[in-house]
């Protein structure tokens, strides 16, 4: 080869060396993919419509998959939640009507039962051992609880009518208790507010107390009775008393601790009531 040819082929071959190559880009590389595979540029655009129609389809049931899953938790809590509230409801009407808790009697009780006034003859007769005391809560319905009767229903129920103000004088509240001794004793435990008017309201009931209480106590008039109360003391404590011609207590009444007020048909039943109020829970009410 002749030495000129060389020199001009090694001029050529730096200047292809030398040359820069074209810069690629999405639209050269598009225009070369489209040459190459006789394709449109209306199939490109189909194809990339497909492929954004499958990214929103898997979007779509994406969102539907979370939906239905969140719909499924609402649905669980909101069957729990009926579940538990028809089990409720349930339990509440088989145990029937809600209850009161009842306040416990002013002394301690061998028995506690419940009583209504229409029953109440009933219970004073029932059958006990021997010096245990019954304790009847003397209650009414009402609407759907049970409440104790106060002491004016009491009054009122048996049409007695005391004197002026002493229902007033005397705490809603009472303990109707039967003590069993020979036979049952029954005893009526008032708490004043005002012992001074209770005590002045009760000399003057004196004249139809005996009348009055055979009513609540289911008494008979046996015998004559004598014309007024005497005083008596009983375990250090003034008591007035109540006899018959034939010398027996039909109705004692007395206080203690200048708080309460009880009513007996018996001078035994009484000392019984002072023992249980002498008990240490009993001693600063």
């Amino acid at each position: 080869m002749k030495e000129g040819e060389n020199t001009t082929n090694q001029k050529e071959t730096g200047k292809d060396n030398n040359k820069i190559p074209a810069l690629r880009t999405f639209k050269t590389d598009s225009t070369e993919y489209i040459k190459k595979e006789k394709i449109s540029m209306l199939d490109v655009a189909a194809a990339g419509a497909a492929k954004k129609s499958l990214v929103f389809l898997k979007e779509q049931k994406q969102n539907i998959r979370s939906i239905v899953l969140t719909s499924a938790i609402l649905f669980i809590i909101a069957g729990i939640i009926i579940t538990v509230f028809l089990v409720m409801k349930l339990q509440k009407t088989e145990q029937g009507p809600a209850q009161t808790l009842l306040p416990k009697p002013y002394i301690s009780a061998d028995i506690e039962e419940e009583v209504t006034l229409d029953s109440l003859k009933e219970k004073i007769n029932k059958t006990l051992s021997k010096n245990y005391l019954l304790y009847l809560a003397v209650v009414k319905q009402s609407e759907d609880k049970k409440e104790l009767v106060a002491t004016r229903e009491l009054f009122d129920y048996f049409k007695i009518n005391p004197p002026f103000g002493l229902t007033d004088s005397l705490e809603d509240k009472f303990s109707f208790v039967v003590f069993k001794i020979d036979k049952n004793f029954p005893t009526l435990i008032f708490k004043t507010k005002s012992f001074d008017y209770t005590f002045g309201a009760m000399i003057k009931w004196e004249e139809s107390l005996a009348q009055d209480i055979f009513k609540i106590f289911d008494l008979k008039e046996e015998k004559p009775l004598n014309f007024s109360f005497i005083d008596k003391e009983i375990e250090s404590r003034d008591v007035r008393i109540l006899y018959d011609y034939s010398g027996t207590p039909v109705i004692v009444y007395t206080f203690v601790n200048r708080k309460y007020l009880i009513i007996s048909s018996s001078e035994d039943a009484l000392k019984e009531i002072f023992t249980r109020f002498s008990q240490q829970q009993f001693i600063n009410d």
